[in-house]
């Protein structure tokens, strides 16, 4: 069958339910907008509120961000600073690595537990520690310190100075008898704790024995003070008798050539007065070649003319020369020399000086009556030769024979002494005794009780004479006859005196006419050469230090002369310079001779004798 086909109503019906089921849906999906709509309002304000926390939140965060920055620029300027500081810090410990490799002293830093912090590589070298004893307790490298020998409780000491928090200072000295300063400070922090101690062995050995230097150096600085404080008393002293020396003999001459003057003394008195007079001017002669010979001396100047002599010839005259004055006290004089000749090196005329020197003091400390004994020798082995001057009058005491040859120095200095001289005497003998390669020296029992002086030379041979004839001796207060010696005569001769010094020219000149001579005077070295032409001498006596030209320009003007006009002429030199040098400078400006003043007769006539027959027979 066909379906059946819907009528009207059906579809309306159908229609209207359909209609009322849409609305029902239509309703149905109108509230589930309304929900919806409720649904989407709520999740808006919730967005809202959502998007406005957000909103405050990337606030929040921009500032974070911000402060973020600001953290980032702080970190990165404090990164900065710690580098620049490790920088620092680096430099600063290579500086202190060098410092400490620089330091040649051992140093130990040690922690409050007593444990080793650092070492120095001085340390290392001296205590024979290393790198890896860093960290290891004191106790334990206590054994290192006994390197050096040093006994000491080292631990103790640094736990003294952590607990005491005051450095200490010990010297030691070990078992070498080196120096060692030992120095134990506290470890200060940078905030001023007490964290340790630092060690330091500081060898102070070479600084002690600078102190022991300058200590003793100190000391001889004022023995030194103390010498030259006795030297300059001395040297009061010497001046004080010097002015008695040079004073007493000028009185003599004096007050005797006054009473010549005046006529107040008869023939017998004016013979006295006169040797008188001519004693005290050798006196004083010899008195200025002493002290010319001392200042010699002292500045290295003593000049000597070193020769093969026989020195028992000169030790003879030497005898004969002290005879008078043996003779006066009564005191004999027993020289024993040996059977042969000996030869020495030495200045003749300074050998003699030495035994005059030696004699003349044995005469004058003898007593009237008394002994002396000269003894030359030769010693075993027979390459010296032994002088012993023995007498037996005042002695010497101990505490002064130790400075017996030293300058400005007499056993007496009292106003009272008993003897007069200078004390130059015995420091003169021995400068020229030591010149000459020899020595001397000088014993005695005893004040009261003699002395004995030994000089000794090298000989240089030694010729053997009648061994039968045995010791020589001669005996000086064997009674001799006295023969004065004879003045050579210049009868005749011509001669050109040239002196600035009035008196010296008139008595001189005086003395030679009294010999027999013509003499013409000049008072310069040019009134001489005007002199010369028409007086025509013979010889030329000439002082040296004159005014205007001296002796040695006015020969020199005179060697230019033709030979014809004196230019040959023999010359004297007659001066107060009387050193070797002098005498060597003078003959090399053209004088044949040399005397010093003040000069004898004998000597002046023999010297002026001599030249003039020297250069007579050379032509």
């Amino acid at each position: 069958g066909k379906p059946e086909k819907p009528t009207k109503r059906d579809t309306v019906q159908a229609l209207t339910q359909e209609l009322a089921d849409s609305r029902e849906y239509l309703e149905s999906l109108n509230r589930e907008l309304e929900h919806t709509n409720q649904d989407l309002q709520s999740a808006n304000e919730e967005v809202i509120s959502a998007n406005e926390e957000l909103q405050s939140t990337n606030e929040e965060l921009e500032t974070a961000k911000e402060e973020l920055q600001s953290g980032n620029e702080e970190l990165t300027t404090v990164n900065d600073e710690l580098q620049n500081r490790n920088v620092e810090l680096d430099r600063l410990n290579n500086d202190l690595t060098n410092l400490l490799s620089s330091i040649e002293i051992p140093i130990l830093i040690v922690g409050r537990d007593g444990r080793i912090r650092r070492i120095t590589p001085a340390a290392e070298r001296a205590l024979s520690l290393q790198e890896s004893d860093v960290g290891r307790p004191m106790r334990e490298i206590q054994p290192n310190f006994e390197v050096l020998k040093l006994d000491l409780d080292l631990e103790q000491k640094v736990a003294d100075v952590v607990n005491s928090m005051r450095a200490t200072e010990t010297e030691i000295q070990d078992r070498e008898s080196r120096w060692f300063r030992l120095q134990i400070r506290p470890y200060r922090t940078l905030d001023n704790r007490i964290d340790g101690a630092v060690i330091a062995l500081v060898d102070i050995d070479g600084l002690k024995r600078s102190l022991n230097a300058i200590t003793l150096a100190r000391s001889e600085a004022e023995s030194a003070r103390m010498a030259a404080e006795s030297g300059n008393r001395a040297k009061d002293l010497f001046l004080a008798t010097l002015s008695h020396e040079l004073r007493t003999p000028l009185t003599t001459i004096l007050s005797y050539a006054q009473m010549l003057r005046m006529g107040k003394l008869s023939p017998e008195a004016s013979k006295k007065g006169v040797l008188l007079i001519e004693q005290s001017a050798l006196s004083q002669a010899q008195l200025i070649d002493d002290l010319l010979d001392v200042s010699r001396i002292i500045m290295g100047k003593l000049s000597l003319d070193v020769q093969e002599v026989d020195p028992i010839l000169i030790l003879y005259d030497c005898v004969e020369s002290v005879r008078p004055s043996a003779e006066r006290k009564s005191i004999k004089v027993e020289v024993t020399s040996p059977n042969s000749k000996v030869f020495v090196l030495a200045d003749p005329t300074r050998l003699k000086q030495i035994f005059l020197n030696l004699l003349t003091n044995a005469i004058k400390f003898s007593q009237s009556d008394g002994r002396i004994e000269v003894v030359m020798d030769c010693l075993s082995s027979g390459e010296s030769v032994r002088f012993t001057f023995r007498d037996f009058g005042q002695g010497i005491s101990e505490k002064f024979l130790p400075h017996l040859f030293e300058r400005f120095s007499q056993a007496d200095n009292s106003s009272t002494r008993v003897h007069s001289g200078m004390g130059l005497g015995l420091t003169i003998v021995r400068s020229l005794v030591e010149g000459q390669g020899g020595s001397v020296s000088a014993e005695s029992p005893g004040k009261g009780k003699g002395a004995t002086f030994t000089v000794t030379f090298p000989a240089i041979g030694r010729e053997s004479l009648d061994r039968s004839l045995g010791p020589r001796r001669i005996d000086a207060a064997t009674p001799v006859s006295y023969v004065p010696q004879r003045l050579p005569a210049l009868e005749g001769l011509r001669i050109l005196l040239v002196d600035d010094d009035s008196g010296a020219r008139d008595s001189i000149g005086l003395l030679l006419t009294s010999l027999g001579a013509v003499v013409a005077k000049a008072d310069s070295g040019q009134a001489a050469l005007d002199l010369m032409q028409n007086f025509r001498p013979d010889i030329l006596i000439s002082d040296l230090a004159m005014p205007g030209e001296d002796g040695y320009s006015l020969i020199a003007r005179v060697r230019k002369l033709p030979p014809e006009q004196f230019g040959q002429i023999p010359a004297l030199a007659l001066t107060a310079y009387a050193s070797v040098e002098d005498i060597k400078q003078v003959k090399e400006a053209g004088f044949q001779a040399h005397l010093a003043k003040p000069v004898d007769a004998f000597n002046l006539a023999k010297v002026v004798s001599e030249v003039f027959r020297s250069i007579a027979q050379s032509k």
